[in-house]
């Protein structure tokens, strides 16, 4: 049996000025008397609760993708973990933006938001791959 129910979380939204609004709807499966929660729902559990259930404010799905490799030139970035998020996803999250903005952010299909950590982590990452490229060409 399936059975679909909101949840408050307690830990992945205190940091927002909201997180007093912010709930989660999680799937529940019950087989053999033992449960199992992924935070997953089908497209219609955001498409059609908003209108049907007073009090709800807004909707986004967030979906984990799978590891992936994002080329761009000559850089390869590997195993890189992809949360998928609808467009509404900064009208609900509230963020601080380095570059680019909230309106824009994830119109586009192909378009992506890096936090400053991961982006300084492969700063750092490829800063260590330039010094160790050229001290083997050296070698060679």
């Amino acid at each position: 049996m399936l059975l679909v129910y909101v949840m408050n979380e307690f830990s992945y939204d205190r940091h927002f000025t909201n997180k007093n609004r912010i709930v989660q709807l999680n799937t529940v499966w019950n087989q053999e008397n033992s449960f199992n929660i992924q935070p997953i729902c089908i497209r219609s559990a955001y498409t059609d609760l908003p209108q049907k259930v007073p009090g709800i404010e807004k909707a986004v799905q967030l979906y984990r993708g799978f590891d992936v490799e994002i080329i761009r030139k000559s850089e390869r970035f590997q195993n890189l973990t992809l949360l998928y998020a609808d467009p509404g996803y900064f009208n609900i999250f509230n963020m601080k933006f380095i570059y680019g903005s909230a309106n824009n952010a994830l119109t586009n299909p192909n378009s992506a938001v890096i936090t400053r950590q991961k982006t300084n982590a492969y700063i750092v990452l490829y800063k260590i791959l330039v010094v160790l490229y050229s001290r083997l060409k050296k070698l060679w």
